[in-house]
């Protein structure tokens, strides 16, 4: 798995340990920083693990697949629950679909 490593791993986790260690060992407490802009950053941090966690079961789900031992679970749901679910599966991407202004619509 170390060995097929992408960007798309290693960027979410340099956000996490850059801004983690930020907090760690650069912000001092004496109000230099909002609380907006702590609240931004605990976002970022949650955002980028969340990207980096779908992306790792992105992997183990292909490598399922690829070696034939995946199974799909169906199950009926409704378009209400299936909304809920796009949507937090849409959560961790929001900053970046803030930036890029991307809106998303769920009819």
């Amino acid at each position: 798995m170390i060995k097929t490593i992408s960007h798309e791993q290693l960027t979410p986790l340099n956000a996490i340990l850059n801004l983690s260690y930020y907090h760690l060992y650069c912000f001092d407490g004496n109000g230099s920083v909002t609380m907006g802009e702590l609240k931004y950053h605990a976002e970022v941090i949650w955002s980028s693990a969340k990207m980096l966690e779908y992306g790792t079961q992105s992997q183990l789900s292909q490598l399922k697949i690829e070696n034939a031992s995946y199974e799909f679970n169906y199950k009926e749901t409704s378009r209400a629950d299936l909304k809920k679910q796009v949507e937090n599966v849409a959560k961790p991407f929001r900053i970046i679909m803030l930036e890029r202004d991307i809106k998303l619509k769920i009819l």
